[in-house]
């Protein structure tokens, strides 16, 4: 079996057992009203700032304080740059970036997110923070965390990421309910309003 189905598995396996999360149920908030297909683009909008972040946390503080420079929209979260330049931001180090949008749960119950990430990144789906793993690192597995999922709809997506230095992934994965293991959050299920 290969390492990364391995890794995959026990993370899966971690979100059912609620071993990964002690907190207790999470309960996002879905849009409201809950938009139209009339109403959204696909794909995640998409800020950058730059500055040699040292914490996830130094990016929300960006957010609030400063205007970023708007990139192209992303189709989903699945990059690995290498030593390369981050999206179109012109920044291959010291640099921040929040992803906006929503993200369609197509049933109720359960929901376990991860992500793979080198540097920092925080996941909140439907105001909940679901996964963090804010200081600088080299790739590594975020602590997977889940919500409870009352309804399908559309909740908000904001993904908070910095790369630091050297090389730079941003891979966003879930495990919906019924499934086995975590699986990248597929283009098909994330979208911005126009």
């Amino acid at each position: 079996m290969p390492m990364r189905s391995i890794v995959l598995a026990v993370l899966a396996a971690l979100v059912l057992a609620g071993c990964a999360d002690d907190s207790g149920p999470k309960i996002p908030q879905p849009l409201s009203p809950q938009p139209t297909a009339a109403q959204m683009d696909p794909g995640l909008s998409v800020q950058f700032w730059k500055s040699p972040f040292n914490d996830v946390s130094e990016v929300e503080r960006y957010t609030q304080r400063y205007a970023g420079i708007p990139g192209k929209a992303v189709t989903m979260l699945d990059f690995d740059w290498g030593n390369g330049v981050v999206l179109d931001s012109a920044l291959a180090n010291d640099v921040g970036v929040e992803f906006l949008g929503a993200i369609r749960l197509d049933k109720p119950g359960r929901y376990g997110f991860t992500a793979l990430s080198n540097d920092g990144v925080r996941v909140m789906v439907g105001g909940v923070t679901v996964t963090e793993d804010g200081e600088p690192h080299p790739d590594r597995w975020s602590r997977p965390g889940h919500i409870e999922v009352a309804a399908a709809g559309w909740y908000p997506l904001r993904v908070l990421y910095y790369e630091k230095r050297g090389t730079a992934v941003l891979r966003l994965y879930w495990q919906q309910p019924g499934d086995a293991q975590m699986s990248v959050v597929p283009a098909a299920v994330l979208a911005r309003k126009k």
